[in-house]
């Protein structure tokens, strides 16, 4: 078979794989070859035309070898900006051009390096010539070294150095275009800005000795002294805490974060509390002073109080002015009618009562009798208060003898220190009657009580 070249892809001949991307010069099992523009190559056994067809194709092949080598060889393929060949490349400096599938346009180059494509970068040398107002550019990007180096007689600019600018009298900018001028980087050794927002800073920071403005809006602001003046009355704020001075120069309030004291001063207008819990001392300027336990207010201490002062009383559940008040008593008291208070056991009568318990475990005990009896002489009454129903336990007691006979009775009150009561809760006394006649024998009956009454007084 005669060396020949085809072309490919053609409408009459589809080569094997080792065509690929373009030309070969192999037709593998084949006497006719055809191009895909209709041309028709055939076979000869002419050994003239052969020996003339090898010289040709030698020379033609050692020529081409040459400038590929030399040169590089150009493919052309489909695809995107960031399209990457998928084959290597011969010799090195062999260029693939990549084309938008649709606008046919070069949108990528990259060269044969021997080892790997690399992608090519048009030079400042390319376009070193180039008259920019000739140019008219849809959409492009342009790196802000190039952006630099551009120059035109009307132009937009990313960056302006001010050093490079001379104004002179004819020269003037109206305000539509001052206002579409848009800074991005500004070289100058003096500026005055009206606001600089946050991001178009550098680090987003400001780095200086003296920083001047009318108002300095942010999150944080770490390691440095905020003063309201340099000397004289002022207030700052250190690591140490904030102080006020005086003109004098002397400290007359500060706050010390590290020692968690206020020291002199005044606070005006404020909620100070030990706590946001149930128990709690809180002052306000409306209630005063108040000592609140399981959120509820049991001492108070205000201007706005008689006296000055109120403590909760056990027996009512509500705050109470101290002054004149025997603080903390309790009453209880029975009446009964109709012979209702006769004896309940025994030859006495008796009734249980029930106190709020004292902190101190201790109060006097007031208690109060009135009986009604029949004939009976002589009668023993006794008046007594126990802490419990075994009238062993006395708290008070005193006796009454009625020694002449008819129908009768009497009243009286006797007193006492009751100790080692409960201190918490509530607790029991036991005020009682009891009657005896002759010989101090127990009288159950042909006696009643009409009424018993006892009052308790934290001591």
């Amino acid at each position: 078979m005669t060396a020949e070249y085809i072309e490919w892809p053609g409408a009459s001949t589809f080569p094997g794989s080792h065509t690929f991307p373009g030309w070969d010069d192999r037709a593998d099992g084949a006497d006719v070859v055809h191009s895909h523009t209709g041309r028709v190559w055939q076979e000869t056994t002419n050994a003239y035309q052969q020996q003339v067809a090898a010289l040709a194709a030698g020379a033609v092949e050692a020529a081409v070898t040459r400038v590929r080598t030399v040169f590089g060889r150009v493919y052309y393929i489909k695809g995107s900006p960031d399209t990457m060949p998928s084959f290597d490349g011969e010799t090195a400096g062999d260029t693939v051009r990549v084309q938008d599938a649709s606008t046919l346009d070069i949108v990528a180059e990259w060269r044969w390096t021997g080892a790997g494509w690399e992608r090519m970068q048009v030079s400042s040398e390319q376009i070193s010539n180039l008259d920019v107002g000739k140019l008219t550019v849809g959409a492009a990007e342009i790196t802000e070294a190039v952006a630099r180096r551009l120059a035109a007689v009307t132009g937009e600019f990313l960056s302006i150095t001010t050093s490079q600018l001379t104004v002179s009298e004819q020269a003037s900018i109206n305000q539509a275009v001052l206002q579409e001028i848009w800074t991005r980087i500004v070289t100058a050794d003096d500026g005055v800005f009206a606001r600089i927002r946050a991001g178009m800073l550098a680090a987003n920071s400001v780095t200086g000795d003296a920083i001047a403005g009318g108002a300095i809006d942010g999150m944080v602001i770490t390691g440095a002294v905020i003063r309201t003046a340099a000397t004289g009355a002022r207030v700052e704020l250190t690591e140490d805490g904030l102080r006020a001075y005086n003109a004098a120069g002397d400290i007359t309030t500060q706050i010390r974060g590290q020692a968690a004291e206020i020291i002199g001063g005044t606070i005006t207008g404020a909620t100070i509390r030990t706590s946001a819990g149930a128990d709690r001392t809180e002052m306000t300027q409306v209630n005063g002073l108040r000592v609140v336990k399981n959120s509820r207010v049991v001492a108070q201490l205000s201007s706005s109080i008689t006296n000055g002062l109120s403590l909760m009383n056990p027996a009512t559940g509500s705050l109470t002015p101290v002054a004149g008040t025997v603080f903390g008593g309790q009453f209880k008291d029975k009446t009964y009618t109709g012979g209702a208070g006769a004896p309940n056991t025994g030859n006495r009568r008796y009734e249980k009562m029930d106190f709020t318990a004292s902190p101190s475990g201790r109060g006097i005990v007031i208690v109060y009798g009135n009986f009604a009896a029949g004939a009976a002489s002589p009668l023993h009454m006794m008046l007594a208060c126990s802490k419990d129903t075994g009238y062993t336990n006395l708290v008070c007691t005193t006796g009454y003898i009625y020694a002449d006979g008819g129908h009768t009775g009497g009243a009286w009150t006797v007193m006492g220190l009751a100790t080692g009561l409960p201190t918490t809760g509530t607790f029991s006394l036991y005020p009682f009657m009891a009657a005896a006649g002759s010989g101090y024998a127990a009288l159950s009956s042909g006696w009643s009580v009409s009424r018993l009454a006892c009052a308790f007084i934290p001591t």
